[in-house]
């Protein structure tokens, strides 16, 4: 389109460009996630799941998970897990592109064995909405920036209990509590001409529940499978250029989720893993 000089562009038009700019933004914010570039739900894995591409704990090397508290009963003494991950992701396309760049602390967990079963607390990240998002509208032929940021997560603090029935099956749960806020950023940026920001901030609380069992299958094989009862999280919003907004409750519908895996040890250098994972995001919805 043409190039807009400086000068141009009147007050009318700037605030006809500001409404459409927030427009677009709160057709994100009826979204489960709020943005129209959101990072996927993390899981509860221990690095070392993860780089066996989601292998059970148990055949990773170690009891600590997030994802299914009855391998927690494997840990023979008290201990303690941490991880840090860092990453980059890059999403482009015709209309709107993103840079996720972000240092995040995924999952951490304590365990102590006590009263013939283990007792744990664990910490997992389970959205991250740390974003960056450069877009455009087209106002009269002219292409006009917009931007959006994002900051903020939700995460899930777990007290757990692990349990041995037998030799060979273990049963756990976990008490899943999910905190976390997000702030939205929307800005339209115009050289030489004014620029607006408008700003909102919500804060996330819910309570689920995780049930977990293992089965010793055979020799070096072992099955594990969960289903974790998410909560429908209570939103409100904390801040907003609009004040009627501020203190506006809404929820916002979680999927439960079906974990099954399985692994195989075949010997001390040759270990085969897999797990299936499920969840109905289509029935998700803001209410």
């Amino acid at each position: 389109g043409r190039r807009i000089a400086p000068g141009r562009l009147p007050a009318a038009v700037l605030l006809g460009l500001v409404s459409l700019a927030a427009a677009s933004g709160a057709k994100a914010q009826e979204s489960v996630f709020n943005l129209p570039l959101p990072g996927l739900p993390g899981t509860g894995e221990s690095v070392r799941s993860r780089g066996m591409g989601g292998a059970p704990a148990e055949l990773a090397g170690g009891a600590f998970s997030m994802d299914n508290p009855a391998w927690l009963a494997g840990a023979e003494r008290a201990g303690l897990y941490l991880s840090l991950l860092g990453q980059r992701t890059t999403a482009e396309d015709r209309e709107v592109s993103g840079d996720f760049e972000d240092v995040v602390f995924p999952m951490g967990q304590a365990a102590v064995p006590a009263f013939g079963a283990v007792i744990g607390v664990g910490y997992a990240q389970h959205l991250d909405f740390d974003a960056s998002i450069d877009s455009s509208v087209l106002f009269e032929g002219d292409t006009v920036p917009v931007g959006f940021d994002s900051e903020g997560g939700v995460g899930v603090l777990a007290p757990m209990l692990g349990y041995a029935l037998d030799e060979r099956t273990s049963a756990g749960v976990s008490l899943d509590v999910y905190l976390g806020s997000r702030e939205v950023v929307r800005s339209v940026s115009i050289p030489g001409e004014l620029a607006t920001r408008d700003t909102l901030a919500r804060d996330f609380s819910g309570v689920g529940l995780t049930l977990g069992i293992t089965r010793e299958i055979g020799p070096g094989a072992r099955l594990g499978l969960a289903y974790r009862l998410r909560p429908d999280l209570d939103s409100e919003v904390t801040r907003s250029g609009d004040p009627d907004l501020v203190g506006l409750e809404s929820e916002v519908r979680l999927p439960d989720e079906l974990l099954v895996e399985a692994g195989v040890r075949f010997s001390e250098r040759l270990r085969l893993g897999a797990a299936l994972r499920y969840a109905g995001w289509e029935g998700s919805a803001v209410e």
